[in-house]
């Protein structure tokens, strides 16, 4: 097994580390460097695992050479992902390769439930594996649950996660297009992995309806695991647009309380792996 984590992450090449933080870029090319994409990774002193963080919206977040995020900088894993390694967890957020990029913003349709964009998770997964040695989740906020999904249905050894987190997910089989559930057609074993879903009361965005959760529970529950499920309760907000980030979708104004509770759930996950 080390010399599978050793030959995929040879496809890993760090870059710069600013001096004025912790966080530092890394560059990663899992599928060669024609689909080449940044990653931001923040360090635990001691980590009791690592996470890799996949952001809602489009996922684009056209990150620099030097570490500046161009898009969804309000995101709410993009946005709180220095705080889950003072908690004890290293983290990447990643951003999506650049064959997935359309134009100046945009993204290929569908991308999230491809192979090939499994396969850069798995990268990213590979990677910190070799670099704490620890166990690694994924979390995937909004439309970043569709990314979980994927990736937990389409990987195997190395580069599949231990455990699951999705927030604000697109948890209903009714959403037109692409759920957390159409992406592994309708089969609960396909994400029977330690899996936990958090949701916000008072989260009004039409695909990540409170309600969803209870039917998804039994839904998961047919592949013979139950669901970890938490809620938190922010209502602060900014955004006129009930599915942005500025709203109780993106847990907006509760950063430090909501970024120690999920850190808490997912060191607690990781605790409990055989």
């Amino acid at each position: 097994m080390r010399s599978q984590v050793l030959a995929l992450t040879l496809a890993v090449t760090l870059a710069t580390a600013s001096a004025a933080s912790a966080e530092t870029v890394v560059s990663f090319s899992p599928r060669g460097k024609s689909a080449q994409f940044f990653g931001l990774v923040n360090h635990a002193v001691k980590p009791a695992g690592a996470v890799v963080l996949l952001a809602g919206g489009l996922g684009r977040l056209d990150i620099t050479k030097s570490g500046s995020i161009t898009y969804l900088k309000a995101n709410q894993v993009v946005r709180t992902r220095k705080r889950y390694a003072t908690h004890g967890l290293t983290t990447v957020v990643p951003d999506i390769a650049a064959d997935f990029k359309v134009g100046a913003a945009d993204a290929v349709a569908g991308y999230r439930a491809t192979k090939e964009f499994a396969q850069d998770i798995g990268g990213v997964i590979a990677y910190l594996r070799a670099l704490t040695g620890k166990p690694v989740l994924v979390m995937g906020t909004s439309r970043g649950s569709l990314s979980v999904s994927n990736a937990v249905s389409k990987l195997a050894g190395v580069t599949r996660p231990d455990g699951a987190v999705m927030s604000s997910a697109l948890l209903s089989p009714a959403i037109p297009g692409l759920n957390v559930r159409s992406i592994v057609g309708d089969d609960p074993k396909l994400l029977a992995i330690p899996m936990l879903v958090v949701i916000n009361i008072h989260d009004t965005c039409s695909v990540t309806l409170p309600s969803e959760l209870k039917p998804f529970a039994a839904w998961y529950a047919g592949n013979g695991k139950k669901l970890g499920t938490a809620s938190l309760n922010p209502n602060i907000w900014v955004d006129a647009d009930p599915c942005e980030a500025r709203t109780p979708h993106g847990f907006w104004g509760w950063d430090p309380i909501v970024s120690l509770n999920l850190s808490n759930w997912m060191k607690a996950m990781i605790a409990g792996l055989p």
